[in-house]
């Protein structure tokens, strides 16, 4: 049986999604990162945390928010997970945790 259109796979979330394209991926890795404020940065609808965010650059990308380890400090430094564009939080802040410069 052949397919016609794109092939569909579940995300992590479990909502079906079109597979990104390999250009896509990791597709700004090298570019210089962009200044953000985390406040500004839509949330996604099926996401419940605070934290997560879409990418300002890329349509199915995802900015997870890290954490230092030993401090549980918010980092101020993130990528997106699908076009690997490097954001840098300008916010003291991040839903009361303060942010590790």
């Amino acid at each position: 049986m052949r397919r016609i259109g794109p092939r569909l796979q579940p995300d992590p979330w479990g909502n079906w999604m079109t597979r990104p394209t390999v250009k896509q991926w990791l597709a700004n890795y090298q570019k210089p990162s962009i200044r953000v404020t985390h406040a500004t940065l839509e949330q996604r609808d099926d996401e419940e945390g605070p934290f997560r965010r879409k990418c300002p650059v890329c349509p199915d990308g995802l900015l997870l928010v890290g954490r230092d380890q030993k401090t549980l400090r918010i980092l101020a430094t993130d990528h997106c997970i699908v076009c690997g564009q490097r954001v840098e939080y300008t916010d003291e802040a991040i839903d009361g945790w303060p942010v590790q410069r």
